[in-house]
């Protein structure tokens, strides 16, 4: 009986062994999984899946985000686990754009009989694309001979300055014949006016195109250029006939100075004037404006990026010049003038002014500007002056200025004249500046001014009254004290 025990015990030893051997104990952890991640993007993650004990299999991975029990996204893998072993994956999960705030992410493991679940909560955030959108586009062709102006709203539903690409072109018959691209920084709605070219006569449609990621809004009408009509005249004969005598004599004058060619190369020779100006004071001209162009905003990335090659600014410093200039918006306008100087005489010019604003509520300092001037505006930096305060530098065909301080909500105007006109195009054709750096200063203070209240009308006739009263009071008091001295 005792060797029929010990069979049947050992047996029985045997028969717990095989079966406890055909269980697996499983691990799964989830090792990397971002706290927040973008609706409508991909999910990146890894998990490590181990077998310890147990025969091999062939596990399969579920995972999944879910929120109150319901399963958003899903998706399957597979890893093939020996005895022991450990492995470590990388997966990812398509998650629905619709979702937004905390859920909970799953990844459960089957091997063989083992069933293993791992899970971590995360936050899916909803990204609302930057929408530009372009408004009431109005058009002022001025008529034959006279530079267009137009002007329009441009918004975008950020409530940040962002960076917005709008190309503004003119076509006719389905040709571009001017435009312009700049980037421009919106945040909510800003108005846009902007100066165009001197068109001929004939039919025109402008279109406005505001771009950002992938999101663009456009704007478009037709407009025509039409001959002006002169009024007539209300003047007797020889008035009149006076006054065609002078316009005669001015267009003579006008033909012949520009035609000039000892003249073309006296002023040649002139020096080019730069000046600093403070405050936003603007330098009065007087004589006959010819060319006349403007524009406002920031550079556009690749015109930046080409104005940075030629300043030699690199690395670190080019990033933050690059982040400086697309948030720092400028004004630039062109004026081309023939002007008497009070001897008989006639000169030509050319004004180009540039606006720097400082619109925020901290002082700026020591406020770095890079401009870009062409060949054909200044074909040499001897002469160039500048005003006290303002540093100035020129490598190539790049100015650098220095100024010294901008307070908060104020501007700063630095202009330059050349000793010519220049073409409508070439005046169109100059790129607007670039501010590149700054150091933020003390923020401005308003300081509370205390202000008396003013006494009523009632309260002031009242006091008046008063007065009266008391002088014919003191006055009949006189009079008594006099009678008692004559008694």
């Amino acid at each position: 009986m005792k060797k029929i025990a010990l069979s049947l015990l050992a047996a029985l030893i045997i028969f717990s062994g095989a079966a406890l051997a055909q269980e697996n104990v499983a691990d799964l952890k989830i090792d990397q999984l971002p706290v927040v991640a973008k609706a409508g993007g991909p999910l990146q993650f890894s998990f490590s899946a181990g077998n310890r004990l147990g025969p091999e299999c062939a596990a399969s991975i579920s995972y999944w985000v879910e929120a109150g029990g319901e399963r958003f996204s899903k998706g399957k893998d597979s890893v093939f686990l020996g005895q022991g072993a450990v492995e470590k994956s990388d997966a990812s999960l398509l998650l629905p754009s619709s979702l937004d705030g905390i859920y909970d992410f799953f990844v459960e493991m089957q091997c063989n009989d083992a069933n293993v679940l791992a899970n971590k909560t995360i936050e899916v955030k909803r990204f609302v694309p930057v929408l530009p959108f372009v408004e009431n586009l109005g058009i002022d062709a001025g008529g034959e001979g006279k530079q267009l102006e137009f002007s329009y709203i441009l918004q975008s539903n950020s409530e940040e300055a962002v960076p917005i690409h709008v190309q503004e072109r003119i076509v006719q018959n389905d040709q571009i014949i001017w435009q312009n691209n700049q980037n421009i920084p919106i945040a909510e709605g800003t108005e846009i006016k902007r100066l165009g070219p001197i068109l001929p006569l004939g039919n025109y449609k402008l279109i406005v195109d505001a771009t950002n990621e992938g999101e663009t809004a456009m704007i478009e009408r037709e407009f025509s250029v039409q001959q002006a009509v002169a009024a007539e005249p209300e003047l007797p004969l020889v008035p009149g006939l006076a006054l065609a005598g002078v316009a005669f004599f001015l267009l003579a004058s006008l033909y012949i100075l520009l035609n000039s060619a000892a003249l073309r190369k006296a002023l040649g020779r002139q020096k080019v004037l730069l000046a600093g100006k403070s405050q936003g004071h603007e330098r009065a001209k007087s004589g006959l404006c010819i060319v006349e162009s403007g524009s406002k905003g920031v550079l556009e990335e690749h015109a930046l990026a080409g104005l940075l090659d030629e300043a030699k600014v690199r690395g670190k410093q080019r990033l933050l010049a690059m982040q400086f200039a697309l948030l720092t918006p400028v004004e630039q306008t062109v004026r081309g003038f023939i002007a008497g100087n009070g001897k008989g005489q006639s000169t030509c010019e050319t004004d180009v002014s540039i606006m720097i604003a400082n619109n925020t509520d901290m002082n700026w300092s020591d406020v770095v500007v890079l401009a870009e001037i062409p060949d054909f505006v200044a074909e040499s930096a001897a002469g160039i002056e500048t005003e006290a305060g303002v540093r100035y530098a020129k490598d190539s065909s790049v100015a650098r200025f220095l100024l010294p301080k901008i307070g908060a909500m104020q501007s700063w105007q630095i202009a330059y004249t050349v000793p010519k006109i220049v073409s409508q195009a070439e005046a169109n054709s100059i790129p607007l500046p670039a501010v590149i750096g700054y150091k933020e200063g003390k923020r401005l203070v308003v300081t509370q001014v205390r202000v008396e209240k003013q006494p009523s009308a009632e309260e002031r006739t009242s006091t008046m009254v008063e007065m009266i009263a008391q002088k014919e009071e003191a006055g009949h008091a006189a009079k008594k004290e006099k009678k008692k001295k004559k008694t």
